[in-house]
């Protein structure tokens, strides 16, 4: 899965119960495009920028306006991640404080059996990697930021690289005529 950029002249809107559907104009014909929510105001003729993540709209641009709006669809669906903690992490966090626990009391043990030899860099090494996931889940909410800012960035170059495309210009300029 990845972005799809679509853009285009306006052409007219639908609403079907409470989803939208608009059709935009390309240069190798209409398209239409379904939204899940509430769309910006498109006026005939404006030139609207679709940024779509697997099928479903994640950002609409109105460049006639200025108006642009953001969908936050959340993974699996879309590419954002959620910022809440749920149970199942709230488990797996319980399972890595309790195998580094185990780690470490292995690794004092083994230490201090002179016998066996071997086991301690093992026990101390699992206990460095729970260590790192643990570190991991308690800055969870600054790596989410952090992949939500660089989805935030590709949508904008999106955005941007449509902006630039000389196809749109070309539509607007044919239909003038």
């Amino acid at each position: 899965m990845g972005f799809q950029t679509i853009s285009g002249i306006f052409v007219a809107h639908k609403s079907l119960g409470t989803a939208n559907e608009f059709t935009l104009r390309q240069p190798n014909g209409p398209v239409q495009v379904l939204c899940d929510t509430a769309i910006p105001p498109m006026r005939e003729d404006d030139i609207i920028v679709v940024i779509l993540w697997g099928g479903k709209v994640i950002a609409i641009t109105n460049l006639a306006t200025g108006t642009e709006f953001h969908y936050r669809t959340t993974a699996p669906a879309g590419p954002y991640r959620r910022k809440e903690i749920t149970v199942t992490h709230l488990l797996l966090l319980a399972i890595v404080l309790g195998a580094f626990g185990y780690f470490a009391f292995t690794a004092g043990a083994f230490s201090q059996m002179k016998y066996i030899h071997g086991g301690e860099g093992a026990m101390l090494l699992l206990g460095v990697i729970c260590y790192l996931i643990l570190m991991t889940w308690i800055f969870r909410s600054s790596i989410v930021d952090w992949h939500n800012a660089r989805v935030d960035r590709q949508v904008q170059d999106r955005i941007r690289a449509a902006c630039v495309n000389s196809s749109l210009w070309d539509i607007e300029t044919e239909g003038s005529n």
